[in-house]
């Protein structure tokens, strides 16, 4: 399953997305620069991860926009809402834990990245 990563409009959906996410500035002073960055990039995979799946399942070998646009609305629906992702490192230290953990893992950028 190959993300279409090379389609202009999709990145140009992304770009706009992620300069959303950056200016939104909820990420970074909550969590730290390390934790928002990282956590960004944990989002970046589930969104990819989403869209490869909503491709896989309608039988195509690449996603395309409107995949991407529902992954996105999916991240953000469930998890980048203020009110829930603040609360998701409040209410669980251990979470937060686990979360610092992977992200110290060596591996674990290119792993997101390139998956």
């Amino acid at each position: 399953m190959r993300f279409a990563d090379d389609d202009p409009q999709g990145a140009d959906f992304l770009r706009e997305y992620w300069r959303h996410v950056i200016v939104r500035k909820t990420l970074t002073p909550m969590h730290g620069v390390f934790r928002g960055y990282h956590t960004m990039l944990t989002l970046y995979s589930l969104m990819k991860w989403i869209a490869k799946q909503r491709a896989f399942g309608d039988g195509r070998a690449a996603t395309t926009l409107d995949d991407v646009r529902a992954a996105v609305r999916l991240i953000e629906q469930r998890f980048v809402l203020p009110a829930q992702f603040a609360r998701l490192f409040e209410l669980s230290p251990v979470l937060t834990l686990l979360a610092d953990r992977l992200y110290r893992e060596r591996g674990f950028v290119p792993r997101v990245v390139l998956s």
